[in-house]
């Protein structure tokens, strides 16, 4: 009777097991300036139609356990499980300091406030190639960016950027729930640098630099 109740008891710890839920992430809020995540990504600037498209992904976000890999293979854009892309009107503002032949010490560009989204895909396949390959994901979160002044400056171009969170949704990875709700107390500051060589595909039209960058959490 006792082996019997015994075995019982052990099935039914094990089924306990197998259909327990997925653990929820360390709800602790990030620091208002603590690092949130790093991002690599890329701008494709069109001055025929005053519009940039924004993308990229992340090598590192706050929450996702340390012994999970933030790839599903050898790291780079088409493995990455995180991505990001935003659709923006830009204008680009006058050169400051002529230094001759069209070339300038400054050259800024005002980038539109507007949405910035975040997306996981269980099975990435993304590529620079294909804007539309890094927003075929779930989407986790959106972001309300506000104004944006990209600087290019001799062989770099920097930018500093908030926006504030407007949605998430809870997605589970790495054997953790999570949910970036749960992990900003308001929104992210991102600081970005980037290369001024125009990238192959670009043009007297269309220009495409390369960039990296991190996020700053920013709140009560």
């Amino acid at each position: 009777m006792k082996s019997t109740i015994g075995r019982f008891a052990a099935v039914i710890l094990a089924a306990s097991m197998l259909f327990a839920p997925v653990s929820r992430a360390d709800d602790r809020r990030a620091g208002s300036g603590q690092v949130l995540y790093h991002y690599v990504g890329r701008v494709k600037l069109n001055f025929a139609t005053g519009t940039a498209t924004i993308l990229g992904y992340f090598t590192h976000l706050e929450g996702v356990p340390a012994s999970a890999s933030m790839f599903s293979g050898a790291p780079g854009e088409s493995t990455a499980y995180f991505t990001f892309r935003a659709d923006t009107p830009f204008q680009a503002l006058a050169g400051n300091g002529d230094l001759g032949g069209g070339v300038f010490a400054v050259s800024p560009v005002l980038i539109t406030p507007g949405d910035i989204k975040m997306y996981f895909s269980a099975s990435p396949a993304h590529s620079w190639d294909n804007p539309d390959s890094f927003s075929p994901g779930q989407p986790i979160a959106t972001f309300a960016r506000q104004l944006e002044q990209l600087a290019l400056i001799g062989p770099i171009g920097t930018n500093t950027a908030s926006a504030v969170l407007t949605s998430s949704t809870k997605f589970d990875f790495g054997g953790v729930q999570l949910d970036l709700a749960r992990l900003l107390p308001v929104g992210v500051t991102n600081v970005t640098t980037g290369n001024n060589a125009p990238l192959a595909g670009s043009n007297a039209a269309t220009v495409i630099f390369a960039f990296a960058g991190y996020g700053l959490a920013f709140g009560n």
